[in-house]
């Protein structure tokens, strides 16, 4: 990611204690047990004769179950709040927990211990965490359990979720301010963090899933991070997941059999309930009740549908949402469930063209083909030629955007590359030219031949070749020996790490020492 960072950056140049704060763990690779990765309260403070809800979420690739019991420090009891294990839940999906549970002040414990549902051992893994329960005093706590106002449960993909406030709120002094923090229950991570307290608090899903939106509340005047939290548990479905005649994201099974016919064959793969057709295969969640589609490969139905591509969107770009490719380049034919897919996101398009999406759901690397409606710049004829310090904006603009962008951890695990036709950059972690391969059509110079120059010998610099020789074809790595390889031609020069020339294969162009 430090590479992708970078790049952003360039292109820009051109175009509470414990008893608040939810607790999650950084996203990770898929685990062969199942992990808590989120426990959240739904408000805070909780104050003495309140009852309470939790939310927990974990990582696994199936069905889950979890135990919970609440630890009172006071008392030195423990209760158990689920009796025995819950049933089977998809772990990506929040777990709630309402309590009756009567707080009284003090420090608390709540133990969440999960094992996959087909798991024989008591408990997989689990996951501690302390809270407390305050006096009820309106000169020093502000009462949040009310609903928040305006506020859903499920909402369309690309419809803005505003909070206006928090029904029944009382205590310290009004009026209240509110700043909003949005936790994706898939990807584990926050993804969107109000930077000011305001009137109301806003945000608009960029992808489909579950989130947990917290909200901060401060008081009139208050210097404080945070007075109070609130938090609810939404769900953001495609805009048409409810198109009549189509299948999308978010069709059950019953749709599609309704719509297809029984399918030529099904299996269980990679999580997913897979639905092969002459011309399309669907993946279903299987984890999920009712199963619905997360993906498919679809090789031409018309039946397939997540939205239509309008022809007056702007090009993508690095850093564009998944709504914004589908409002450029219109349904994907190849959609990989997010179960198959836990580290790289991807859509592919008819030609092969291919999108990938980082982390944060923004596009970070591609492949066109030619359909892809893409512009990272556009071409300066009068831009100087590149050399080995020139970096990915000089880039595009002596070559204009490239054909291909991979880069490294997300399309590739190697060096960040971009690509015009058959030629290629690569660059280094600091965004410079590090190798290429020409095959005559990008714009580089290192330099020009010098007649005078000397022949080439053992321990030659890089400039000396430079002078002797003038630009190379290409530039690798050879990834055995490490050493660097300038080609000519069908002849080779080796340097070392250190940049001296260590030996050479001579087909008949090389001036070098006989």
């Amino acid at each position: 990611m430090k590479h992708l960072k970078k790049l952003f950056t360039l292109l820009l140049l051109v175009i509470f204690t414990v008893t608040f704060i939810p607790s999650f763990t950084k996203a990770e690779a898929a685990v062969n047990l199942p992990t808590i990765k989120y426990i959240g309260m739904e408000h805070s403070p909780l104050l003495s004769g309140d009852t309470q809800t939790f939310y927990i979420s974990s990582d696994f690739n199936n069905k889950v179950q979890y135990r919970v019991f609440l630890y009172s420090y006071s008392t030195k009891k423990k209760i158990e709040l689920t009796k025995g294990y819950s049933a089977p839940v998809h772990p990506k999906t929040p777990y709630v927990i309402k309590s009756a549970y009567v707080y009284k002040n003090g420090k608390y414990r709540l133990e969440v211990l999960v094992k996959s549902k087909d798991s024989t051992k008591n408990f997989d893994s689990f996951k501690n965490y302390d809270f407390q329960c305050v006096s009820r005093d309106k000169r020093k706590n502000i009462t949040t359990t009310g609903s928040m106002y305006n506020v859903k449960d499920v909402y369309s993909l690309g419809e803005k979720v505003v909070i206006s406030g928090i029904k029944g709120i009382y205590g310290m002094k009004s009026p209240y301010k509110y700043k909003l923090s949005v936790y994706s229950v898939r990807k584990n991570q926050v993804v969107y963090s109000g930077s000011i307290y305001s009137t109301k608090a806003e945000w608009t899903p960029k992808e489909v899933g579950p989130y947990i939106l917290t909200l901060y509340v401060n008081s009139k005047g208050s210097k404080a991070k945070y007075d109070a939290i609130k938090q609810k548990v939404i769900y953001v479905k495609t805009t048409n997941s409810m198109k009549s005649g189509k299948i999308t994201l978010d069709s059950t099974k019953d749709d599609v059999i309704s719509l297809l016919g029984e399918p030529f064959s099904t299996k269980y793969d990679y999580g997913c309930y897979v639905m092969t057709y002459d011309n399309v295969i669907l993946y279903l969640d299987h984890t999920y009740t009712p199963n619905v589609v997360i993906g498919w490969e679809n090789k031409g139905n018309p039946l397939i549908y997540l939205g239509n591509k309008n022809p007056n969107a702007p090009a993508l770009t690095l850093g564009s949402y998944s709504y914004e490719v589908l409002n450029a380049m219109g349904t994907p034919e190849f959609l990989p469930p997010f179960l198959l897919n836990n580290d790289v996101d991807f859509w592919g398009f008819s030609d092969g063209s291919v999108v990938f999406f980082n982390q944060d759901g923004e596009v970070a690397s591609y492949l066109n083909n030619g359909s892809l409606k893409i512009s990272l710049g556009s071409k300066n004829p009068f831009a100087p030629a590149l050399n080995l310090n020139s970096n990915f904006v000089d880039v595009v603009n002596a070559m204009g955007t490239p054909d291909a962008l991979y880069i490294n951890g997300i399309a590739t695990e190697d060096y960040t590359k971009c690509w015009y036709g058959k030629s290629y950059f690569a660059f280094d972690e600091d965004g410079k030219i590090i190798f290429f391969e020409n095959e005559g059509n990008l714009k580089i110079n290192l330099g020009d031949i010098n007649p005078d120059a000397p022949e080439i010998t053992e321990g030659s610099s890089i400039q000396d070749v430079i002078d002797a020789m003038g630009t190379p074809d290409s530039i690798t790595l050879d990834s055995e020996s490490g050493d660097i390889i300038w080609k000519y031609g069908t002849s080779t020069i080796s340097f070392s790490a250190e940049g001296s020339v260590k030996n050479w294969n001579d087909t008949g162009n090389l001036k070098v020492l006989k």
